[in-house]
């Protein structure tokens, strides 16, 4: 065969079957490197489910929204880098027209207590009820401050939370560095969750409100009929 196929003939033919050998190299390379990609996809995505599973069970054991307001802040700066975060609560709660502080986390001492609706970004966000990343921020708007610098953040995350339409607030979260796809998605989970706990949180708190009232009334008109019978007592008398 290589006799007839004469020296140019077999260099192509050699050639020939160099190239086939190398690609089916590389497809077999390339569907190892996918393989392992798929795998770490995967187990990425089983190790997020883990750790927002652990956050939902703590987000249900809080005491309280301060407690709640907390808790997902530090779980925010535990699994995202998040540097710096408020979370801000509407008020009052029957007719909102502001914004009150819930919680902070690495925050300087001077973050606003309230703001009002449309307020900076923070009360646009709560106006528009959209979330919404801003970039390009500028030092008298937000430093972050440690014992051996201050530095300006890259991006400023605003996300209101919402509840079948209902603002309940807003979050402002400052993160060592952009979300990518992967940390987006952690991020929307544990806001939904603080959202969600937020909202139970809020109605356990207007139950007990109205159990307190009804106790007090109860206790009233027990006083009062007590009062009438012990007049009723003393004109009898």
């Amino acid at each position: 065969l290589w006799a007839g196929l004469g020296g140019g003939g077999a260099i192509f033919l050699l050639g020939a079957i160099a190239l086939i050998v190398l690609r089916q190299k590389r497809a077999r390379e390339e569907a190892a490197i996918n393989s392992q990609a798929v795998a770490e996809q995967q187990e990425s995505l089983a190790r997020n489910k883990t750790r927002i599973t652990e956050a939902s069970l703590r987000f249900q054991q809080t005491a309280s929204t301060r407690a709640l307001a907390d808790s997902y802040l530090q779980t925010t700066h535990d699994l995202l880098e998040v540097l710096q975060g408020a979370v801000y609560l509407v008020t009052p709660a029957e007719a909102p027209t502001g914004l009150q502080l819930l919680a902070g986390f690495g925050c300087s001492p001077d973050i606003p207590l309230t703001l009002k609706f449309g307020e900076g970004l923070l009360g646009q966000c709560a106006v528009e009820q959209k979330a919404r990343v801003v970039t390009g921020i500028q030092p008298d708007y937000w430093t972050i401050t440690s014992v051996l610098c201050t530095t300006v953040p890259t991006e400023i995350v605003l996300l209101p939370l919402l509840r079948q339409a209902q603002l309940l607030g807003v979050v402002e979260l400052a993160p060592s560095r952009p979300f990518d796809a992967g940390t987006q998605i952690i991020l929307d989970e544990l806001t939904m969750l603080l959202s969600l706990n937020l909202e139970i949180h809020l109605r356990n708190e207007k139950t007990r409100q109205l159990l307190d009232e009804t106790r007090w009334q109860t206790r009233e008109m027990q006083e009062q009929s007590a009062e009438i019978e012990r007049q009723r007592g003393t004109l009898a008398a």
